[in-house]
């Protein structure tokens, strides 16, 4: 187990932990981060609790007989649904044979007396979240009142945001955008041009979802009305990685998007992902571990990163491979991928649903979403908390963590 405990500026009183939300007011929210959870890649729930605190004091283990089945039946109950490992934050609590904690200070020290054997725990005044994995892919949760949403809408805005669909107003006259945790990728060519697109990627190559992605990358001096014809004129370095190996500096699923965009003539991101076929997009566009494994396979760290020409070639080689291992493959299960999209001037956004259905009954055995988002410099102004939101949540599970 690991647990930090987190303050920044001002903490809140551990003597009078009500003072600034009355007593029967407020809100407390719980967050479950997972790529099974349909439609949105979290479950949000709420609480009618003034604070975290007395969120605990609620919801306080006081049964006198507890086991596995009863700890899992509260989850289901309590959370609207299953949470991989907080059954051991419910028999910290039983273990105790005491009261809740009346105060932060004795919070504090519960949380972090928590043998949360499924991964690490964060702390700070109002909020907790949590990394964990369910042997498949790695899923994170957040527990957090409404005071520290208050304070920190640029973390929560997005966990709080409650339809897939984003808003795609864009308001005149506001200042810049001040940026947030993106990788750096190339710039634009033209000194004049102005502003700056951001593409996310809330997806990954293994079970590492949340753990090691970087999941957020920026391009200057582009807006996103000419990001195709942008991606079409922009080469791609060869970089070393920490093992030695060489690939590309972009990650996958932006080399098949500027791979897409090479067979085409569309000028902005909307106009291309409004004219290609659906099923070209489901078919390419998520090839991203497919595309790594044959790069390792034929050993040559510079696949999909050529000009029209060589992207062509690539993308049949790519099909060909993912065809052949679809032939050889001796799984019980087929993959089903459909897609969502939403497209604007100055925000895309592609959201993959994918059914994994048995072969032998046809019966779709589980739900899985991932999601590609598009944004500039406009966007992020006009919706400034959701896009920093957006950038902390695509980075990894530490949105609440404060730098």
């Amino acid at each position: 187990m690991n647990i930090q405990s987190l303050f920044s500026g001002e903490e809140r009183s551990s003597s009078d932990d009500t003072k600034k939300t009355p007593q029967g007011q407020g809100k407390v929210y719980f967050v479950y981060r997972s790529e099974y959870e349909y439609p949105l890649g979290h479950r949000v729930v709420s609480f009618d609790s003034p604070n975290l605190l007395e969120w605990f004091k609620d919801h306080w283990v006081r049964e006198r007989r507890w086991n596995d089945d009863l700890a899992e039946k509260r989850t289901e109950k309590i959370l609207q649904g299953h949470v991989y490992g907080f059954e051991d934050v419910w028999e910290a609590m039983w273990d105790q044979r005491k009261d809740p904690p009346q105060n932060l200070e004795q919070l504090r020290e519960f949380i972090e007396s928590i043998d949360y054997f499924e991964g690490e725990l964060c702390y700070q005044d109002g909020a907790i979240e949590c990394l964990t994995n369910n042997d498949d892919i790695d899923i994170s949760w957040y527990l957090f009142d409404e005071q520290y949403a208050q304070e920190n809408r640029d973390r929560v805005a997005y966990l709080l945001h409650d339809d897939w669909r984003l808003p795609e107003s864009v308001t005149s006259g506001v200042g810049p955008f001040p940026g947030g945790p993106a990788k750096e990728l190339s710039e634009g060519s033209l000194e004049a041009q102005q502003g700056s697109v951001y593409c996310l990627f809330l997806s990954a190559l293994d079970g590492q979802t949340l753990s090691d992605i970087t999941g957020a990358y920026r391009f200057k001096g582009v807006s996103l009305p000419d990001f195709a014809e942008f991606l079409r004129g922009q080469s791609v370095r060869i970089e070393e990685t920490a093992w030695g190996t060489q690939r590309p500096e972009w990650p996958e699923e932006l080399l098949l998007l500027r791979a897409l965009v090479q067979q085409s003539q569309e000028q902005g991101l909307e106009d291309f992902m409004a004219k290609v076929d659906s099923k070209l997009i489901n078919q390419e566009m998520t090839q991203a571990r497919p595309l790594n494994d044959l790069r390792h396979s034929v050993s040559r760290p510079e696949l999909m990163t050529g000009d029209a020409e060589a992207c062509a070639r690539d993308l049949e080689s790519l099909r060909a491979y993912v065809k052949e291992q679809e032939k050889n493959s001796s799984q019980a299960h087929d993959y089903q991928t459909l897609s969502r999209l939403q497209l604007s001037p100055h925000l895309c956004q592609i959201r993959f649903d994918t059914e994994e259905v048995r072969k032998d009954t046809k019966r779709v055995t589980s739900r899985s979403t991932k999601a590609y988002l598009f944004f500039d410099d406009q966007w992020a102004t006009s919706h400034p908390d959701l896009a920093q939101s957006l950038l902390h949540y695509a980075r990894g599970w530490q949105v609440l963590h404060q730098d």
